[in-house]
């Protein structure tokens, strides 16, 4: 008798999982596609810090940080890969190469990507389907372009990673793909006047920057 295994990978109900192994191949090794991500958003890093020195503190709205750079981002990658884009469902920005599905987040300091929790969200993050745009399919897998700051405020790494059920799968970083690491460094502005904390995001100064305030 031949008893049926079931592949939860082929469950209707879920995206196909990437291994490590098949995304180093397909988006480096056989096309440019990690080298654009990465290039991509250092150049989003000093876009950010352009523009951000031009908007005074007191304008920022919650989540600027956040929403400005996901704007930079989505900026250069029209650049860099300028056929492999697509707006999705609830506006999401979409970097696409064949079945992979890439999107671009913030992390948390635990490295999981940000975000309210809807369903859509926890859909994500669990790798269940449901559709992003009209023409997605299970055949499709959802990876994560994500950045963390330190407790400054300040870019320290970015990388690709791979959610399966709420966890992380594997990531993938810089120097996995034969790139410097660099000094990436989204420094915060010093805010000019207090800032109620439930209104604007905390802003905080570099050490250097105290002692510099105090002389």
């Amino acid at each position: 008798m031949i008893t049926n295994l079931v592949n939860p990978n082929e469950s209707p109900n879920r995206r196909r999982i990437f291994s490590r192994q098949e995304a180093l191949f397909d988006l480096h090794q056989n096309s440019d596609v990690l080298k654009h991500l990465f290039s991509s958003f250092d150049e989003a890093v000093e876009l950010f810090n352009e523009e951000a020195r031009m908007t005074p503190v007191l304008a920022r709205g919650r989540n600027f940080n956040a929403n400005l750079m996901q704007a930079k981002f989505n900026q250069c990658i029209l650049g860099t890969l300028p056929n492999n884009w697509k707006v999705g469902s609830y506006k999401r920005f979409l970097v696409i190469k064949g079945p992979y599905l890439i999107l671009f987040k913030k992390l948390n300091p635990k490295g999981m990507p940000m975000g309210i929790k809807t369903a859509s969200f926890t859909n994500l993050v669990q790798q269940t389907f449901t559709p992003l745009f009209n023409s997605d399919e299970h055949s499709t897998g959802v990876l994560f372009f994500g950045y963390q700051e330190n407790r400054f405020g300040i870019v320290v790494r970015s990388e690709l990673l791979c959610i399966d059920s709420g966890d992380v799968a594997w990531r993938i970083f810089k120097e996995d793909i034969g790139l410097d690491h660099g000094n990436l460094g989204i420094t915060p502005v010093v805010p000019i006047a207090p800032i109620e904390p439930d209104i604007f995001e905390s802003i905080k100064l570099k050490p250097q920057q105290k002692r510099a305030n105090t002389l």
